[in-house]
């Protein structure tokens, strides 16, 4: 400490002492020979070298990074374009976690650069460190926003993108700018991956559908999956039965990847339900019975989808004969009588209507013990015979 004894105040005597201060390693030294020689500076490049060597030793000597923000600050006042020292701010603001200072810097540096291409390499600069940095995906999110409409072909645009997919972030925000591109260079299993995490957590139905759809048609005609294909279908039929496009798709795929099998128990399954509207109620059975018979010789699958099928076409007598010739075969006489008794009520001829009723009205008697129904329908051809 002899050396800064000397009560210099020549600035190159000073520098000196400085120097050896430096050599020494003797940080108060070093600190107070620097300060001598930043207050005797009467050039304001000889201030500024002074300046930026104190804040170098406030921040790696000393590790206090506060300390050295003030002094780089200091040092901007006297030339706000030096761009080490706005580097050095960003880095120690970014290590403090100083988000309203490192973003008002770089807003700086934004507004004052003339071209579009350098503001958004700024911009760009900016979102990477809100959202890696800063934990601030939302304002990343948006200047990336700015970039993209006025530079849409910007590769960093994507890359940014592609880390709020990969930590989960804003999949609602993120989708309309990264889903295109993705599927305009072909990168399906990123688009998948992406479309299925956001699914996991949106509840709203037509967006869910439509993120559906959109990963139905990825495997359909870009990957030509069409097991998947086919299977995601089935998701959308779940969650909305009443389109009929899909519905309609589904007929066709089926098909192609031998799931008539499945397709038929998942329509008959939601046919059986009651708030299935009739329109759909009846495509679907009316397809599953079709596949149970001349597909897949199934006798018990055709004789349920015509039996819910009887109970809401009732003037179809075509439905009832088949479920008769099924039921004997079958010896399935609770159906049988059940048909054979509402056959009667729409046969035109009277002797045919008291066959149908005098056969229903034994097999309950003898077959199923149902002394109720089988009285029911004998009254009936008492009925009959009053006339």
């Amino acid at each position: 400490k002899m050396i800064l004894a000397v009560d210099s105040e020549d600035i190159e005597t000073v520098k000196i002492l400085s120097s050896i201060a430096m050599a020494t390693q003797a940080i108060d030294d070093i600190e107070s020979a620097i300060r001598k020689e930043i207050e005797l500076s009467n050039r304001l490049s000889d201030r500024v070298a002074a300046l930026k060597k104190l804040a170098l030793i406030k921040e790696e000597r000393r590790q206090d990074y506060v300390s050295a923000v003030e002094v780089y600050r200091e040092i901007l006042l006297s030339d706000p374009t030096d761009e080490f020292t706005r580097n050095k701010l960003k880095m120690l603001y970014k290590k403090l976690k100083n988000k309203y200072e490192y973003k008002k810097l770089m807003e700086e540096e934004i507004n004052s650069s003339s071209h579009i291409k350098d503001k958004n390499r700024k911009r760009i600069e900016l979102s990477e460190v809100l959202l890696t940095d800063l934990d601030a995906p939302e304002e990343a999110f948006f200047m990336i926003l700015d970039v993209y409409k006025s530079e849409e072909t910007n590769e960093d645009i994507y890359r940014l993108l592609s880390l709020f997919a990969d930590r989960g972030l804003l999949y609602e925000k993120i989708s309309p700018l990264y889903k295109p591109y993705l599927l305009q260079k072909g990168d399906y299993q990123t688009f998948i991956k992406l479309v299925e995490t956001e699914l996991k957590s949106e509840t709203d139905i037509s967006k869910r559908l439509s993120n559906l759809k959109d990963l139905a048609d990825i495997y359909e005609k870009r990957l030509l999956h069409k097991d998947l294909a086919f299977n995601t279908r089935i998701k959308i039929f779940r969650e909305q039965p009443l389109d009929k496009e899909n519905i309609e798709i589904l007929i066709k795929m089926a098909e192609e990847v031998r799931g008539e099998e499945e397709l038929s128990r998942i329509f008959v399954e939601k046919a059986s339900q009651e708030e299935c509207p009739l329109e759909i109620r009846l495509l679907l059975l009316r397809y599953s019975a079709d596949v149970y018979e001349k597909k897949l010789n199934d006798i018990n699958g055709l004789k349920n989808a015509l039996s819910i099928l009887s109970k809401f076409v009732s003037g179809d007598i075509d439905i009832l004969n088949r479920l008769i010739s099924l039921s004997l075969e079958t010896s399935d006489y609770p159906t049988l009588a059940e048909s054979l008794f509402n056959r009667a009520a729409l046969q035109s001829d009277k002797g045919e209507r008291i066959k149908d009723l005098l056969e229903a009205a034994r097999i309950y008697e003898i077959e199923l013990k149902d002394d109720v129904r089988a009285i029911s329908a004998l009254e009936q051809i008492l009925e009959i015979d009053a006339y």
